[in-house]
């Protein structure tokens, strides 16, 4: 009988529950099956506060089961960037000898999604998220994992046809509903794009809440 290698981190932004559900990247959907069989393995330790998590800091395998039901995940484009924008995140930190409130991050449309669901989701807290046209992408998936409240500013304007500016409004309910106060703006008569005013209250919030 052939086995697949189930490699489970200890930290990971897809929200895997050990021995029930896991992700993998859609390249391996033709290898991995509804009934494969697994061997669950576990890489030597990086963080020491997983020790208790564990039945050795070592490297070791731990079980070993059959693949059940395969979904697709709706997030799962996300949730890949989520990673890469966190690696980035923590390469920097450490290159530069930072802590997290030294860091800011911030985009414009799809940029900003991605910076809300990753500063609102890590457990080491950022100083703050700057956001102009974007939207949370997924309300259920962040409201279950809310780690940590950076200082957040959204911008919309009123004309966008790309990302609607209700948008801005939805996530401002979402904050509201979660106990958390944000600053927002919303330009008139500006489409999907960060007029000189939005750059302008970008550092203007950079400032304020960096120095």
């Amino acid at each position: 009988m052939n086995y697949l290698i189930l490699t489970e981190n200890d930290e990971s932004a897809w929200d895997d529950n050990t021995g029930i559900s896991y992700h993998f990247p859609y390249k391996y959907r033709s290898v991995i099956l509804e009934g494969s069989e697994i061997i669950y393995y576990k890489s030597k330790i990086k963080n020491k506060s997983f020790k208790g998590n564990r039945l050795s800091e070592d490297q070791h395998y731990f079980g070993i089961a059959s693949i059940g039901v395969i979904k697709n995940h709706s997030n799962g484009k996300s949730l890949v960037a989520e990673i890469k924008l966190n690696t980035l995140i923590d390469e920097v930190m450490e290159k530069n000898s930072l802590n997290g409130d030294k860091i800011i991050i911030g985009g414009f449309s799809q940029g900003c999604m991605i910076s809300l669901q990753t500063g609102l989701k890590r457990k080491n807290k950022i100083n703050s998220i700057v956001g102009y046209s974007g939207k949370i992408i997924d309300t259920n998936h962040l409201r279950q994992n809310i780690n940590s409240r950076p200082n957040v500013i959204l911008m919309h304007g009123d004309k966008d046809e790309i990302v609607p500016v209700n948008f801005l409004l939805e996530a401002k309910e979402f904050f509201k509903q979660n106990n958390y106060k944000i600053e927002s703006k919303i330009f008139k008569n500006c489409e999907h794009r960060i007029p000189t005013e939005g750059s302008s209250l970008g550092l203007e919030f950079i400032k304020k809440n960096l120095y």
